[in-house]
């Protein structure tokens, strides 16, 4: 194929040199066939130029004048796709169809999976062809429409999986991401999981963050946002906790067609942002409170950023929206009540995970709250119990206070308890250094750490140490306690004599100078 510099050269050898198409074929060394083509083709299009009135036709005509020399293979078919395959080809992705309308959509075949299966068959054909049937004859480009938002106008949500090490070991955290529409402000807490208590905390996060509620709230086909599916996949009954936290900030939500993340892009985008730009930094953290700060820390540092298309930040947009926020008083409770029954070990079961219960409960049937990161436990409206929350899978939680009653009916049983593994390892230490083989006392002195603290016993316990080792025992603790009581009195007794002297005295020199009490 020519370039458009030779064919400036045939034209101008032509009409201005006047060479003939044999000259010009010798001196250029290109077939008579290709002069003669653009000769005549320049020639009808100046010609045609010259009649048409039309300017807008005048002006291609003009553009044709100038075009790149180029091969005409619009009329050009496939070699090797025959009629075989292309009908092949269509009762695949017919199957395709049948599959994405009932639930199968996972279980299509790619464009990659047509064509080994057409290799397999036996027919010679390239992965290209096969690509550019399909996006010919069954592919439809989708139009995007740009949308422009009002302030406080609308919100989206979605979660994102992060892989993060919490405390030597690997963990998959779940992040619930909030983007406003308007300013691209973001919001979100990270959690052990993506179940609806997780779900409705993250909505009173975001709008305890923001300081209001947006009008509408978009989201895609979550289980904890949608219920069912109703007459058709783009037809969606929204969960009971979704309806009773937007009646109670008074919000709209809006869900996605199934499998249309762009229909949702600033958040969609956001998760992949926020994720890669705060946690490729570090991912390893001792605790998950220690990784729920950093990731507040960095988000914040976030939203000081501009956004593309906006020349304030994310925070100063977010302050713009805020006077057109739905205003709230309190938090919606997202807590969620179990009644369960105490077992024979003293706990109650949630979720698989046990959490210990004064044993004098068991067999009780109990009220237990359940928040994100905490459960407490109640008899009667009486809390009995409180513990933070087990995310593994058959866990136990439990607190040695719970226990004494039964551990002192059967003392041998301390050492290997549960129980006692829980402890602290101030405790266990204690236990380690005093109370080896003497059981009985210690239960006696963790009654009394339940009752006057473990911070003043333990000071105690070091006093008595540092004199003698051999006279840490808990009646020497129970004698300290009862003198520092004592002295306590005692020291009351002076102060108050001394306070009721000084008013005796004041009251003498008043009457003696005859003023004023």
């Amino acid at each position: 194929m020519i370039t458009l510099n030779t064919k400036e050269k045939i034209l101008d050898l032509h009409f201005n040199e006047n060479m003939s198409q044999r000259d010009i074929a010798k001196e250029l060394q290109v077939s008579r066939n290709t002069i003669r083509k653009y000769i005549r083709q320049y020639i009808d299009i100046s010609n045609e130029i010259k009649v048409t009135e039309d300017k807008v036709k005048k002006n291609i005509l003009k553009d044709r004048l100038n075009d790149e020399p180029r091969y005409d293979v619009s009329s050009r078919s496939p070699s090797k796709l025959t009629s075989d395959i292309a009908s092949l080809i269509d009762s695949m992705l017919e199957e395709n169809k049948k599959k994405s309308s009932s639930l199968r959509h996972k279980n299509i075949m790619k464009k990659v999976d047509i064509f080994e299966n057409l290799i397999e068959k036996g027919y010679d054909i390239g992965y290209t062809t096969v690509c550019n049937y399909i996006r010919e004859k069954h592919e439809v480009k989708e139009a995007y429409i740009r949308q422009e938002y009002n302030k406080g106008s609308s919100v989206e949500f979605d979660w994102g999986d992060i892989n993060l090490i919490i405390a030597g070991r690997h963990c998959e955290v779940s992040m619930g991401l909030f983007a406003t529409c308007y300013g691209n402000y973001y919001s979100g807490k990270l959690y052990r999981n993506k179940k609806m208590e997780n779900f409705l905390d993250v909505h009173n996060h975001a709008v305890i963050d923001m300081g209001g509620v947006h009008q509408e709230i978009i989201y895609d086909n979550l289980k904890t946002a949608v219920a069912k599916f109703t007459v058709n996949p783009n037809t969606k009954e929204a969960t009971k906790d979704l309806s009773k936290i937007s009646m109670y900030y008074g919000f709209r939500y809006r869900f996605c067609n199934a499998r249309r993340g762009n229909e949702k892009g600033k958040v969609e985008r956001g998760v992949e942002f926020v994720r890669r730009k705060i946690f490729s930094k570090k991912d390893a953290f001792e605790s998950m409170e220690e990784a729920q700060s950093y990731f507040q820390s960095e988000l914040a540092v976030l939203n000081e950023r501009t956004c593309a298309g906006k020349d304030v930040s994310r925070v100063q947009s977010l302050n713009e929206e805020k006077p057109y926020l739905i205003p709230f008083t309190e938090p919606y409770d997202i807590s969620s009540v179990e009644m369960l029954r105490v077992d024979k070990y003293s706990t109650v079961v949630y979720q698989t995970n046990r959490y210990s219960v004064p044993d004098y409960l068991v067999g009780k049937i109990l009220k237990v709250r359940v928040l994100p990161e905490e459960i407490r436990i109640y008899n009667k409206d009486i809390e009995v119990a409180g513990h933070n929350r087990l995310y593994g899978s058959h866990e136990w939680k439990m607190d040695i206070m719970h226990y004494l009653r039964t551990i002192k009916k059967k003392p041998g049983a301390l050492n290997a308890s549960a129980a006692f593994h829980q402890v602290s390892a101030k405790l266990q230490q204690l236990y380690q250094l005093y109370y080896t083989g003497k059981n009985k006392e210690f239960i006696e002195l963790l009654e009394i750490i339940g009752e006057k603290g473990c911070e003043e016993v333990m000071s105690l316990i070091d006093t008595l140490a540092l004199k003698n080792k051999n006279l840490v025992t808990t009646s020497n603790i129970k004698n300290l306690m009862f003198r520092k009581k004592e002295d306590d009195v005692t020291e009351n007794k002076v102060i108050n004599e001394i306070e009721k002297a000084s008013v005796s005295l004041v009251n003498d020199i008043t009457r003696l100078f005859n003023l004023n009490a």
